[in-house]
């Protein structure tokens, strides 16, 4: 790797890091007008100030990394999929997690498989069928089929996981962001988004994780 290229990489990084920097002077600045700003106003500008610190940070290290457009709607988009797991991943376990009497975390039973089974469509259902078919053909055995949403699913669909695994156990979630219901019209991202927050960091989340 040439000197140049390993030049502009730790560019890239001071960058992150004065970005990083100015978000938290932003928030501490926010922080000490107590006198100007209400709890809100306060809580906001510290919010804005550290979340325009990071952008800031981002974009000046793929400018100095020679980032492409494309390159960096990328990388936002990896950076806020990976910020928007690490919020509800917190939430469940620090907030939901010791509400529903389980504490901070959750240690799976040994030797058990459970198998996730989205209902937007039958599509993901259909898979379903065949892989657990594959997986007894292998010899692993399904501990319990998890369903989004087990009443839109056909009988005949419910009936193939029990013939297929006569032991495995069907349960629902009851618990889905649906979207299938517009019979093949445009989906609303936003609305999408907005209501899997609802589901999981709202009320009903916690219905979910006491489940």
């Amino acid at each position: 790797m040439s000197g140049g290229v390993i030049g502009k990489h730790s560019l890239a990084f001071v960058g992150m890091v004065a970005g990083g920097l100015a978000g938290v002077l932003g928030a501490y600045i926010s922080l000490a007008a107590t006198d100007m700003l209400s709890s809100s106003q306060l809580w906001a500008a510290a919010t804005a100030g550290a979340i325009t610190g990071l952008l800031l940070g981002i974009f000046m290290a793929c400018f100095l990394a020679s980032c492409n457009p494309v390159k960096m709607l990328k990388g936002l988009q990896a950076a806020g999929a990976k910020l928007a797991y690490w919020a509800v991943s917190f939430h469940i376990r620090m907030l939901w997690g010791p509400l529903s009497g389980w504490g901070c975390g959750y240690e799976p039973e040994q030797g058990k498989i459970v198998m996730g089974v989205h209902t937007n469509g039958m599509g993901h259902v259909i898979q379903a069928v065949r892989l657990i078919g594959a997986l007894a053909k292998a010899g692993i055995e399904v501990d319990t089929v998890a369903f989004g949403d087990m009443s839109k699913v056909p009988q005949n669909f419910l009936d193939d996981f029990k013939r297929i695994m006569p032991g495995v156990h069907l349960y629902d979630f009851a618990h889905e962001i649906h979207y299938d219901d517009n019979l093949g019209g445009e989906v609303s991202l936003l609305k999408v988004v907005l209501n899997t927050v609802w589901m999981i960091m709202g009320p009903p989340g916690l219905s979910m994780v006491r489940k």
